[in-house]
């Protein structure tokens, strides 16, 4: 290595030296990029919260009630416009996030009820009618959608006091089976 290098070399010396360079002639560079990873990474978060609400927002539940009988053709039909309902443009999806709906099939014996959940903006009237084009004679309703998620249900900690166990005897207690020497 030349007295008069730029750094250049140093890549090729071995690991120790490259990062040494990296880190002497380097650092603004990297810790911009750091920084920008970390803004970037915050700005993500963001906008997958924003689109996580917006669905969450006027979401609903359309409950489908087939008859015993229905026609094959009629879950193409009922597919092909739920998917034109989905459908948005590049800008939008990348904004807003892409719309998706989920199924659910709900037997009580032998009736099956379908429940749909549309996110909010989705309108569900149209699928209620593509519902009834496709199985004539089924029943439907529109609600409210419930949570997506089950309620978590925090209760507090239970404290117990400390048994203490004479040698030579098996201890009941579950909660200091160490204590006990089992």
């Amino acid at each position: 290595m030349s007295t008069g290098s730029t750094g250049g070399e140093a890549w090729a010396a071995s690991p120790f030296t490259a990062v040494v360079w990296l880190l002497v002639r380097a650092w603004p560079w990297l810790l911009a990029c750091v920084a920008a990873a970390v803004v970037a990474a915050g700005v993500v978060r963001v906008v997958r919260a924003r689109r996580h609400h917006r669905l969450l927002d006027g979401a609903r539940q359309v409950r489908i009630t087939p008859p015993p009988q229905v026609d094959a053709a009629g879950v193409v039909a009922w597919w092909a416009t739920v998917r034109e309902l989905l459908i948005t443009s590049w800008w939008r999806r990348l904004r807003y996030g892409a719309p998706h709906v989920a199924m659910e099939y709900r037997w009580a014996g032998r009736a099956l009820t379908v429940v749909v959940w549309l996110p909010g903006g989705v309108p569900a009237e149209p699928v209620v009618g593509a519902a009834l084009a496709a199985w004539p004679g089924c029943a439907t309703a529109v609600a409210e959608a419930d949570s997506p998620r089950p309620a978590r249900r925090w209760s507090p900690p239970v404290v117990r006091s400390p048994r203490s166990c004479r040698p030579g005897t098996r201890c009941s207690s579950s909660t200091a089976p160490t204590r006990c020497g089992l």
